[in-house]
């Protein structure tokens, strides 16, 4: 059973203010990945990943004898994107003349790697099944790296720092382990112990949600358990990563002193935001309005209601003319536009109250901005923004005030091409842009027999 918060010392961090900086944001980066599972991060952070993935493809060979010392099977896990990544993150780590120890070797592909780039001065593998030591010792021979490094068959549980020092091992690594082991904290804290002075550990754990459907995996983590482990084991984390969106990646050691390693990792860190565009779609400005100022057309939803416009000094506005659009210069009112309306007498069917603007013409928009306020918003059933094209709805956003309400006494609503979701919710029925659109409509669909008054107290064309 893990140890709970309150029985454990505290979290040590690195002295550099730096290192510790980063370390901090990256666990709560990876906590946010755990929150929104695994499809979501995949999009989210799709760049970063797939820059990751193609540096360490563009670096990789497959090894002698891969494909006749491995099935089928093994040879495709080890050659996959996801490790392949996690191979050269880990030859990153490595500095000249490092003498290696690792837990859980498998059949020695990451031996054989590390061997090959990483100018090792030594290396030794232990590992629970001895066929495993064997296929890595025959892997090292066929790539002639065997002459410096050994494997055999070992238990996590029973490592001991005598058994790093006998190495005068300066990393250690264990990846992919812990998730298979009975007790995982019991485990880095072995891994902590057995650490000689100088030492660093690095370890993974599968990112929380994913690599649950592997029968051998026995354990979850998150970050709240990474953490915890961490405090009971004393170590302290200088490096931390979410790799390929499956393993959570922590380099660490007993000392707060910042780590050599860090650096050397990050400096083959890439700008993914490098050549970057902006999307040809996205809005890049809101040309705001006076909303009594706004040049309206007639609106195709007042219905069966009385209603009158208002400017902003109070007075009626004229109502726009069926055949033509009133013009700016032709309305000396600024300000708010507000809508007041009563029930038209002896009039039958759902009453509806709007007011219709034609979009500018010299710069298509892409959306819209607008505040609205209303004394009483139980008298609507439903608010619209809707698109028209040549009297054609080709876009229509809906919002239901008995369902959810802003905070705000007068909300601000953004609606563009991508607005989705939100109080204002975007018909699937309806596909059309703004740039397509000749005519923008507010209106709402009023509770039978009621008055209604709404006001757009502003207003801005997203360009």
């Amino acid at each position: 059973m893990p140890e709970t918060s309150t029985t454990l010392p505290p979290l040590r961090e690195s002295s550099d203010p730096l290192e510790r900086a980063l370390v901090r944001a990256a666990w709560h980066e990876i906590h946010v990945m755990e929150n929104v599972r695994e499809a979501p991060a995949q999009k989210l952070y799709q760049k970063r990943w797939e820059a990751v993935r193609d540096q360490a493809h563009e670096l990789f060979t497959p090894h002698e004898g891969s494909q006749d010392m491995l099935s089928p099977h093994m040879r495709r896990l080890y050659e996959s994107p996801a490790n392949v990544t996690r191979f050269r993150r880990t030859v990153q780590y490595l500095e000249p003349g490092d003498r290696v120890l690792e837990i859980g070797i498998g059949k020695g592909y990451l031996a054989t790697t590390i061997l090959t780039e990483g100018q090792l001065d030594g290396y030794l593998g232990l590992d629970l099944v001895q066929s495993n030591a064997d296929a890595t010792k025959k892997m090292l021979a066929a790539n002639g790296v065997g002459a410096n490094a050994d494997a055999r068959v070992g238990d996590l549980y029973d490592l001991t720092r005598a058994d790093a020092e006998a190495i005068d091992a300066s990393f250690v690594i264990c990846c992919e382990v812990l998730e298979h082991v009975p007790d995982p904290e019991q485990g880095l804290k072995v891994l902590a112990d057995a650490l000689p002075d100088g030492a660093e550990l690095l370890f993974s754990t599968p990112l929380l949600g994913r690599l649950e459907g592997v029968w051998g995996h026995t354990a979850m983590f998150g970050v709240e358990r990474i953490r915890r482990m961490l405090r009971g084991a004393g170590l302290v984390a200088h490096h931390v990563e979410a790799l390929h969106n499956t393993w959570v990646s922590v380099l660490a050691s007993k000392s707060e002193e910042p780590s050599s390693r860090t650096r050397a990792l990050v400096s083959h860190d890439l700008d993914i935001m490098d050549g970057i565009d902006v999307p040809a779609e996205r809005p890049q400005a809101v040309r705001n309005a006076a909303p009594a100022q706004l040049e309206r057309t007639r609106s195709v939803w007042a219905r069966r209601m009385d209603q009158t416009l208002h400017g902003g000094d109070g007075q009626p506005l004229p109502a726009a003319d069926a055949r033509t659009s009133q013009t700016g210069s032709a309305q000396p009112n600024a300000g708010p536009l507000r809508i007041t309306a009563t029930p038209t007498a002896g009039a039958e069917g759902a009453p509806y109250i709007g007011v219709a603007f034609p979009t500018p013409t010299d710069t298509p928009p892409r959306g819209v901005r607008l505040e609205l306020q209303a004394p009483d918003l139980d008298q609507f059933q439903r608010l619209y923004v809707e698109l028209r094209k040549d009297r054609e709805v080709i876009a229509r956003w809906t919002w239901v005030p008995s369902e959810r309400r802003p905070k705000a006494q007068n909300p601000t609503f953004m609606l563009t091409d991508g607005t989705k979701g939100g109080f204002f919710r975007r018909s699937p029925s309806y596909k059309g842009d703004f740039a397509d659109a000749d005519t923008v409509e507010v209106f709402a669909r009023v509770q039978d027999g009621s008055d209604a008054e709404l006001t757009i107290s502003r207003f801005g064309w997203v360009v």
